[in-house]
Parts: C-alpha cells; structure tokens; sequence
C-alpha cells in the first residue's frame, strides 16, 4: 500500500479580534494597524498522528484591509509555537472596516470588501497539499492593545477507504450527493464564513496504483470546508477496470481542518466464516489463490474479549455458530450453542445488545422497531423475541429443534425452521409494548430436506435451505424445489446462494464426514456455480479455516 504524508491542519475557531486607541479613546480618523497577535488553534495531520503547528522566523503572514485592498506582510516576532504577535504596517483601516489575513503570504487570496477567494484543486495526486488558513475580522481600531486573529485552515481531508484485496485502485472520484460544488475557485464570505464553490467534483489520481493486496487503501482527498447536504459518493475504478461506488447520504458540515474516515469498501466479495470463539472477515478472491484464509484476512473478532459484556465465563464464549451480517453490513449477530447471543457493532466491536438466556442458540434475526429473534435448538426448541433494549425475553414459541430465522421485509414474513418444519409468522401488535409473532401456517419439508440447519434469503422471493440435502422455497407459491448439488450431503450446516450469478458457499460437517474436533464442524468453506446439478456434491473449489472447529459461512457481499 502506497503511504502519503498528508500533513493537514484539524480543529477550527471563529476568529475575533479586538482594537481600542492607545490611549483608550475612540479615533476619529485612519487607525494605523500594526501589533497583531496571530494564533492557529490547531494541530496537523502528518504519518498518521497530530503535530502542532510551530511557527518559523521566516514563516510570512498577510494581513489586508479588505476595501482598500491595503495589504502588509510581517513575519512572527516570537517563533516557536502556535502563536506569536506580528507588526504590520496598515494606514488605511478605519473602525469597523473588515480585515483578512491568511498563511502563508503568497497563498494566492483574492479579497474584495466582502469576500475572499482562491483556486482549489479538482484534480489531485495525493501529494502534501499546501498548509493555508484564513481568518477575518472587523477592525475596532486599538493600536495600544492590539489585534488578535484565529486563522483556520482552507481544507478538509476525506480518507476514502478500499478494503484489502486482489487489486490495486488507479482513482477516486469525490461527488456531492446534493450537487454542491466542492472545488474550483472557492469563495469565502468574510462576514459568515461560508464556502461556495465552482466545480462539482474532484478527482483523486495517484502517480502510482495503490496495491490492496496487503491491507486496505487509503486514498487521501482533499476538500474545501463545504457542506454537504445528503453526504457524498465515491467511485473507485480498479486495475481491472471495475469501478464500485462508496455513499454516505448522510449530511456532513466539513469544518476546516477536519479529518473524516470512510468506511473500507469492499471491491472484491467478502466472506465471513465463524467457529469456535472467532469470527472472521476474509477477501474470497486472495484466499482462493492460495486455497487458505489467513493471508486473505480483512477483519477478526474474539468473542473472550466480550465476556463480561455477555455475562459469561470466558470458557463458554465459545461454540459460535452463526455470525449473520444485518443493517448494511454494518453489524453481526453472533450467536452460540452455549447459549447467548448479541448485536455485535462491526466497526467498534463492541456489543449493542445481548442475552445469555437462548439456549442453544443457532441463529437469530433483526425485526422492524429494533427487536430480534433467536432460534433456540435443541433443550431449547423455541423461537424467542426480544427488544434490542433488554436482555428480557418478550415471548417465546415452541418450534423442536428451532435452528435459523429469517425475515422477509418484501412480505412481510418471519420464516422459521427446526426438523422437518418451515414455519411463517406475521407480526402482530407491533406497535405497542407487548408485540408477538403470529403463526400463520407451517410448510411440511420432509420430502424434499430433514435435519432443518440453515436458511437464508437468496432473493426477495426465495429461501435456500440446508440440512439433509437441500432445497429452494418460493415464497409466492409456497413451493420447495430440490437442489441436485447437495443430494448426498446429510449435514449441511450453513448455505448462501445468489440466483443471478448461481453461486453458492456452504459448509457442511456429520459423523465421519467432518474435519473438525465434532462431528458438526468443519474446516472448509466450500463452493459451486451450479446447485441443480447432480454432480455429487462435488466442489468447484474450497478454501480452508484450519484453526477453528467452523460452523458457518455468511457472505458479506456478493
């Protein structure tokens, strides 16, 4: 991965500045500015950590009197901090009139009486970008007392993320959801201190790919304090010429000197396998190359370290067996047949919700307004509703060997399986303090797959389910279908399909067929472009989780 310095200066202030007469008294005529104190509250961003700002004997700051255009340049009398007073030389300012100053003195502003400007770049390397600050003020004409200015800086710094991966990055394009312009010649309003701006997009073009394939991209863009009403996008184009897309639609307010941390994007698909107390996160085209994991791994969670959280020994944050990705992606839940369950927050890790009291819990499922479910195997045998306040149980329903939950927002549709049964709940009450589930009819699967283990959306229409053998249900036409692929398997434990690209990734683990230290668990994530044909069950390829008893599989991102 490509490093950049980037110094950039974060943390603003408004600016105020405050002149009386020397001897106290208003003047009446032109007040001569020249004791000026300078200060920049802020520190810079440079190898990843803040500097503070230190200013140099030769360090030169521009100081000028916006109606007339009467400008002075000094330099710092006592260098070696933020903060140092300055002697300028103005005749022209009256009490009242606006002044601009900005660092360093030939940064290349353009003042008028009422705003300043200048060029930003739209197109960018990644190379350090120019230290400038700005600041402006009203003259109250004290030359005894002197001025004191707050410069901030001219820019933020968008950290735009690509997730590690079998590919390099040869550009980023930043975009405005909203349609602000966000380069170009900026303008800046002396009296609001509002940015506005010319061109509607800047393009971020390295002179070097930036190789992904040891840990995650960063790519630094550089932006004018701008607001951005409904957040911004990305695009990345890749070295294979593949260009995905990064949004946050949420509105941003860029202060100057601020620095925000996109989320790592995921260009290639990614897989999550969980067993034992881990949970992985993997890139699938770097682990294929090598058929094993380990080089390929993105993102990894110990489930020891939230055992006071959970309320369980150490000892029994273990036996995961489902890590199911919700709300984006964005966070999990983990479940284990050592009976407990959480919402697990993907990017800090730490544990939003949880319950020790699912036994033998197998899966679990987010519900509208906030409220989960969880499948409860055997000793259990129920499916268990709770609010994502409380650890509290909110009701129960019988279901013997209850093993996967899946909700359908299309229709509006709790689906349930354990045994031989697929059971659909609607909800009911949902809007009040006491909602239940309500079971509508119960699907009889014997014909088709027994020993019920997984189930999960493969579109909006359709389930894939796993256990002895395997099988599709249509919703619409409350039909199952056999899947040919998985016909001599009798213990499959986990099972994701995507119908446009017919592409599957399972695991599957019984008595004498497992690699694992149980007869449930798996090392082998395992996959196929066909599920319909009668192949035997033979893989088109596997990767390997050696050092986990593996339960499931979940893919990320197709």
């Amino acid at each position: 991965m490509k490093k950049f310095n980037l110094p950039i200066v974060l943390l603003a202030a408004a600016s105020v500045l405050s002149f009386t007469s020397c001897n106290g008294k208003e003047q009446s005529g032109p007040a001569q500015v020249t004791k000026t104190n300078i200060t920049f509250l802020s520190g810079r961003y440079a190898d990843g950590r803040l500097k503070p700002v230190v200013l140099q004997e030769s360090d030169e700051v521009a100081l000028l009197h916006a109606a007339s255009g009467e400008k002075s340049v000094s330099t710092p009398l006592t260098p070696g901090s933020n903060s140092s007073l300055f002697l300028f030389d103005l005749k022209k300012p009256r009490k009242g009139d606006q002044l601009a100053a900005w660092f360093p003195a030939n940064s290349g502003f353009t003042v008028d009486a009422s705003s300043a400007s200048f060029e930003f770049p739209a197109r960018q390397d990644g190379s350090e970008f120019p230290n400038v600050f700005f600041g402006s003020t009203k003259n109250t004409g004290d030359n005894y007392a002197g001025n004191s200015i707050k410069l901030n800086p001219v820019c933020a710094l968008i950290l735009a993320k690509v997730s590690k991966g079998g590919y390099s990055v040869t550009r980023a394009v930043l975009k405005a959801n909203g349609g602000e312009n966000i380069a170009g010649t900026v303008t800046i309003n002396l009296e609001s201190g509002q940015f506005s701006c010319t061109q509607p997009s800047i393009t971020m073009e390295p002179p070097q790919q930036i190789d992904c394939s040891a840990g995650n991209g960063i790519i630094p863009i550089f932006v004018p304090p701008v607001e951005l009403s409904k957040g911004f996008s990305i695009e990345f184009t890749l070295s294979t010429g593949k260009v995905i897309t990064y949004s946050n639609e949420e509105s941003l307010k860029l202060s100057p000197g601020s620095l925000v941390d996109t989320d790592p994007l995921s260009a290639n698909r990614s897989l999550i396998a969980c067993g034992s107390n881990k949970v992985y996160v993997f890139d699938e085209a770097l682990a294929k190359k090598n058929g094993r994991y380990n080089n390929a791994l993105t993102w990894s969670w110990d489930a020891k370290a939230s055992a006071g959280t959970v309320g369980m020994s150490a000892s029994r944050m273990d036996h995961i067996d489902d890590a199911k990705p919700v709300a984006d992606g964005k966070k999990f839940l983990v479940t284990s047949s050592y009976g407990w369950a959480l919402l697990l927050n993907k990017d800090t890790k730490t544990v939003e919700w949880s319950s020790n009291g699912t036994t033998n819990a197998h899966s679990a499922e987010l519900l509208p307004s906030e409220r989960i479910v969880v499948a409860c195997s055997d000793g259990g045998d129920a499916v268990k509703l709770f609010s994502s306040s409380s650890s509290a149980e909110l009701a129960s329903y019988p279901l013997q060997s209850a093993h996967g939950v899946v909700w359908s927002e299309k229709h509006q549709r709790l689906f349930a399986i354990g045994g031989t049964s697929l059971q659909i709940y609607s909800l009911k009450n949902w809007d009040s303090a006491s909602p239940s589930l309500s079971l509508e009819s119960t699907v009889n699967t014997k014909s088709f797959v027994t020993g019920l283990h997984d189930m999960t959306l493969a579109d909006e229409n359709t389930l894939i389910i796993g256990g002895n053998k395997a099988a599709l249900y249509d919703i619409p036409s409350k039909s199952l279908k056999q899947l040919g692929h998985f016909n001599s398997y009798q213990g499959v434990k986990s099972v994701n399909y995507n119908p446009d690209t017919g592409e599957a990734y399972y695991t599957y683990a019984w008595k004498g067929h497992s690699e694992g230290d149980y007869d449930w668990s798996s090392h082998k994530v395992r996959y196929t472009d066909d599920i319909f044909a009668n192949d035997g069950g033979v893989d088109k390829s596997t990767i390997e989780v050696a050092d986990i008893n593996m339960y499931k599989v979940r893919v990320l991102n197709w």
